[in-house]
């Protein structure tokens, strides 16, 4: 008998390095985002002085656990200060 299961429903044999590779790509993309949010809130770049800046980094916070489709990873999800 021939087996008519479709082929995007059996995974190849480099699926969980391909898991990695988006889980990777999903935790730099979130990183991106909260790093461009604190620029916005702060309103400078690191190290940057001007006289509109609003608040100062403060380091990260513990990581936090981020669950996706791909599985749990761990973001460093950056702190601000007045």
């Amino acid at each position: 008998m021939k087996d008519r299961t479709p082929q995007w429903l059996n995974p190849p044999a480099n699926f969980h390095d391909l898991e990695t590779l988006l889980r990777g790509g999903i935790r730099e993309k979130i990183a991106m985002i909260l790093e461009e949010e604190i620029r916005a809130a702060i309103g400078a770049e690191d190290h940057e002085r001007v006289e509109t800046r609003k608040g100062y980094r403060h380091g990260t916070a513990n990581p936090r656990k981020l669950v996706t489709g791909f599985g749990t990873t761990t973001i460093e999800v950056p702190r601000a200060r007045k």
